[in-house]
């Protein structure tokens, strides 16, 4: 026979409303079936794994404010975006997602492209060439990371604003994603920079640039002198491709390919 806690009178069976501390249901060991529905009102900890059957599903309300002091590994639907997120505490974001290249997002990206990220820069917090606080940071952060396997790292739509060069290791491809993507510098930075270099100055090959816009930003300068430069030392494996501009800067390397034409 199966013993039973219930009453005979239709209402509402409540456990644990006492002075219990804790309410224990189901044994270790055993199955425990809810066959009809289950509200929990408390945060609750489940200390093994949870399957969904087949055919089944999970359902996320989710809302478009995210959990203001969020923990790692939290899962999050956010309505407005329309994308289910995990907070990963070490980067200190909300993320979606995942893709092969590594993703970076500037400032002022959408949220969309935020949350994709996983590296988001914060501009040239302090403008000028004496403090180095500017998006090469998270740039440079994210093709150090993969450089080990020669991946590629996608600035995504936004502004760059970067007050120190932005440095590709061989066989690694930095690219933006159209018009959308800029690198420039701070207005009033009036130092020299080269923008964009190769971190190996000795032996560099397979370097690439590609889909995005450089802008020196001449016209907010007292002084300057702004270049793009990529070292190849073993013949023409590197390449630069400005399909949208580039501006107020001095052409070196071996091989530079802007609006139809050589350098």
């Amino acid at each position: 026979m199966t013993p039973l806690v219930d009453v005979a009178s239709a209402g509402t069976l409540s456990l644990g409303t006492g002075t219990a501390t804790a309410v224990t249901i189901g044994k270790a060991g055993i199955t425990t079936t809810v066959a009809g529905a289950l509200t929990v009102t408390e945060a609750a900890t489940f200390n093994d794994n949870i399957t969904v059957a087949a055919g089944k599903y999970l359902t996320l309300t989710g809302s478009g404010t995210r959990p203001g002091s969020p923990t790692d590994g939290m899962m999050y639907y956010d309505t407005t975006q329309k994308r289910l997120l995990v907070y990963n505490a070490t980067k200190a974001a909300w993320q979606a997602d995942r893709t092969d290249a590594i993703l970076v997002a500037a400032s002022n990206s959408t949220q969309a492209d935020k949350d994709a990220a996983d590296y988001i820069t914060d501009g040239d917090n302090v403008p000028g060439a004496g403090t180095v606080d500017g998006d090469q940071i998270e740039i440079n952060a994210a093709m150090n990371l993969s450089s080990s396997a020669a991946k590629k790292v996608v600035l995504l739509a936004g502004t760059y604003t970067i007050d120190a060069s932005v440095s590709i290791p061989n066989n690694v491809t930095l690219s933006g994603v159209g018009k959308g993507t800029l690198i420039t510098i701070s207005n009033s930075f009036n130092g020299n920079i080269n923008l964009v270099v190769n971190s190996d100055s000795t032996t560099g090959t397979g370097v690439n640039l590609r889909d995005l816009s450089l802008n020196g930003n001449a016209s907010n300068q007292t002084s300057w002198q702004h270049s793009r430069r990529i070292h190849d030392q073993n013949g023409c494996h590197s390449r630069i491709e400005c399909a949208y501009g580039c501006q107020d800067l001095w052409a070196l390397g071996n091989r530079v390919q802007e609006r139809g034409y050589t350098d």
